[in-house]
């Protein structure tokens, strides 16, 4: 249990400031290179070669960490499982629930809790929008350097679990997660620089339910 909490606590250190970076720039992926040392040590320590983030365009300071994205290139001797897995996307999810099961649930963290239907299935699509802009930026950024670029983006299904609006659908939040994928892939940048999106199983098939009934480039299994 020691291993595990000091390892949070490295991943919050550069988390925390690389979020500070992305939510100073918008709609701009910022890299630890430029983040002060104690991030970039952090780095370094998790085995990371680099590691960005980005929050979307229309972010606003109510808005938290909610939909904020993380890019994190791991360095090749550090590789899990194979030599083509080159990086580790993490995401704050969008949370509308305030409940769990029978007790309360405290949302921790820097999110606030979306209790408006609308405005959490919105979340949710800007937030797959911008991890798939986040790494075409990076892409785009990683060619000519030694850093390798992300080929295959596998994506599983967020805030569908306790997070979800309790009046939206495990399918609801499936359609708002293709849409922004769509979005993402629609969005202004070269073709050359997106990657396959790959969607991770999901045991009720909502995320495949979506993407037959939705289409799009970026909804392809």
């Amino acid at each position: 249990m020691g291993n595990v909490g000091l390892r949070e606590d490295v991943y919050d250190r550069l988390y925390t400031a690389m979020l500070s970076q992305a939510q100073a720039t918008p709609g701009r992926l910022v890299s630890a290179a430029g983040a002060p040392p104690a991030a970039q040590s952090a780095m370094r320590s998790l085995g990371f070669a680099a590691s960005f983030a980005r929050v979307g365009a229309d972010w606003s300071p109510g808005d938290g960490a909610t939909g904020a994205v993380f890019l994190d290139v791991y360095a090749p001797q550090n590789r899990p499982m194979c030599s083509r897995n080159v990086g580790l996307l993490y995401l704050e999810a969008p949370c509308g629930a305030v409940e769990w099961g029978a007790g309360r649930w405290q949302v921790g963290g820097h999110r606030p809790t979306l209790t408006d239907r609308g405005a959490f299935l919105r979340a949710v699509e800007g937030a797959a929008a911008n991890a798939l802009l986040a790494v075409r930026e990076y892409n785009r950024a990683a060619a000519g350097s030694p850093l390798p670029r992300v080929e295959v983006l596998q994506f599983c299904l967020i805030s569908a679990g306790p997070q979800r609006h309790p009046d939206a659908s495990r399918l609801d939040v499936a359609a708002a997660l293709v849409r922004g994928l769509a979005a993402g892939a629609a969005g202004a940048g070269a073709a050359e620089d997106l990657p396959l999106v790959r969607l991770a199983h999901d045991p009720e098939g909502a995320l495949q339910r979506a993407a037959e009934a939705l289409g799009g480039p970026a909804a392809a299994p």
